[in-house]
């Protein structure tokens, strides 16, 4: 299975796509996204101050990778992680996985940190099985959980 990863610019091309692609993933977020930022705001923010990849299959973007990496405490943070219902389970999340380490390592990040709602199992059970850690519980709900993984730099 061939896919491929695109690291995304400031281009508008690249910003309309973006735009696309994160309303698509919207309904499969848990919650949606769109309930928390306007997603043509976000899309800028994140072209803007992050680092975004996204994932091809067959000439289709599938899926999506988006994070922060703060230089001065070696931190990267997962702002989005998301993929097509239909590659759930299919190897393609695990590639992702290992993208964002490559980036990390490249970047000297020492540490990788996100937030996941707790109603989200799927996710959290990914994560886990992916070396992330819960550094923080959820109070209820509608807190978010806080994972971190450390990242070995060769």
């Amino acid at each position: 299975m061939l896919i491929e990863f695109y690291q995304l610019s400031l281009l508008s091309a690249d910003h309309q796509r973006l735009i696309v692609l994160l309303n698509t993933l919207d309904q499969h977020y848990i919650p949606p996204i769109s309930l928390s930022v306007n997603i043509s705001e976000y899309a800028t923010k994140i072209l803007t101050s992050g680092y975004v990849t996204i994932v091809i299959k067959d000439e289709k973007d599938i899926g999506l990778i988006a994070m922060y990496r703060n230089i001065d405490n070696h931190v990267a943070f997962i702002t989005s992680f998301g993929i097509l219902p239909q590659y759930h389970a299919s190897g393609i999340t695990s590639k992702m996985m290992r993208e964002v380490e490559r980036v990390c390592i490249k970047t000297k990040m020492s540490k990788i940190r996100l937030e996941v709602t707790p109603a989200n199992l799927k996710a959290i059970s990914f994560y886990t099985r992916n070396g992330f850690e819960k550094e923080s519980e959820a109070i209820d709900e509608q807190q978010p959980i806080y994972m971190v993984r450390q990242i070995i730099n060769n």
